[in-house]
């Protein structure tokens, strides 16, 4: 099935026995009284947004490659576009295993 609304509609085919009406899973939020708001408002508007995407994935293979170096050092390679994050991450790292070898 490629059309969203008849895979979740009334009657549609199941996909998966263990995936109730094809919907694997639902958000709700909310907050404050809606219906009041929408009777004071000046103008409702209703929007129906499509997005394509099937699963909100990093696209990253996220590897770091890591390897001692000259005085005590660690030199590292981080593949990823938070590299910042990441040299932090291997310093700390580092300090705590050096620290618990001494």
């Amino acid at each position: 099935m490629i059309d969203e609304e008849a895979a979740t509609a009334e009657g549609a085919p199941q996909l998966h026995e263990n995936v109730p009406n094809n919907i694997t899973t639902y958000f709700k939020t909310g907050g404050g009284d809606y219906a009041a708001a929408a009777r004071r408002a000046d103008q409702v508007l209703r929007l129906r947004l499509v997005n394509n995407r099937l699963i909100p994935t990093c696209l990253e293979t996220r590897a770091i490659l890591a390897e001692p170096g000259v005085d005590d050092g660690l030199m590292g390679l981080v593949t990823v576009t938070i590299a910042g994050l990441k040299r932090q991450e291997l310093i700390r790292s580092h300090a705590a295993a050096t620290a618990s070898c001494q």
